[in-house]
């Protein structure tokens, strides 16, 4: 299945679909560039009840996927000790390639009817307990029509932390000369946030609590 998924994500997904219980629903996290556009447009439209757009600084993703990169382990592990080297002109263009990503992603689903909600790291994964965690999940599962109430999230929490540092430039070896090249080219404060997409159709006021 995993290797019908690289070749034919819509086959495999339909596959997929088909022995899972009709009161249940499959979750599945792409990456950026994982799947092709035309492929996951294709997916959208025939399986999807709902996308959750994950967003994050876009700084802390840079260094999540040098991390990735050089030790080949993209979840699950502990790279808080692991402090790659930055470029400036880099981290510009891997947010910029961010960016275009997740708004193709929105705009697929807008195009495709199907419902969108972004789920913010720093908003909605990083701070509070695991019940507030499960408050927001909720809130953001709702808006893509699915009734999960928080009291019915594992008592445990699956958010797990790749890397604890707080200080997105703490996470470099050369953090601080990282920073000054950023702040020189006008870009610090741009990779320190994360990318919003506009709000999707029919959606409320974007909450920013």
């Amino acid at each position: 299945l995993a290797r019908l998924f690289r070749m034919d994500p819509p086959g495999a997904l339909a596959l997929l679909d088909a022995a899972v219980p009709q009161d249940q629903a499959i979750v599945l996290k792409v990456l950026p560039h994982h799947v092709h556009l035309a492929a996951l447009r294709q997916c959208l439209e025939a399986q999807a009840f709902g996308a959750l757009i994950l967003t994050r600084r876009r700084l802390d993703q840079y260094a999540s996927y040098l991390k990735a990169r050089e030790t080949g382990i993209w979840f699950g592990a502990n790279t808080s000790a692991l402090r790659p080297e930055g470029g400036a002109e880099q981290a510009l263009a891997f947010a910029g390639m961010l960016d275009a990503w997740l708004g193709d992603v929105a705009r697929l689903c807008d195009g495709s009817g199907v419902a969108r909600a972004t789920v913010e790291y720093d908003r909605d994964l990083l701070p509070g307990t695991p019940e507030v965690r499960a408050q927001h999940l909720s809130r953001h599962l709702a808006t893509l029509g699915f009734d999960v109430p928080a009291w019915e999230f594992p008592s445990a929490s699956y958010f797990q932390r790749q890397d604890g540092t707080e200080d997105a430039l703490d996470k470099f070896s050369n953090g601080l000369a990282l920073g000054q090249a950023l702040r020189g080219l006008g870009a610090l404060d741009h990779l320190m946030s994360a990318f919003r997409p506009w709000p999707a159709p029919g959606s409320a006021a974007v909450d920013d609590d």
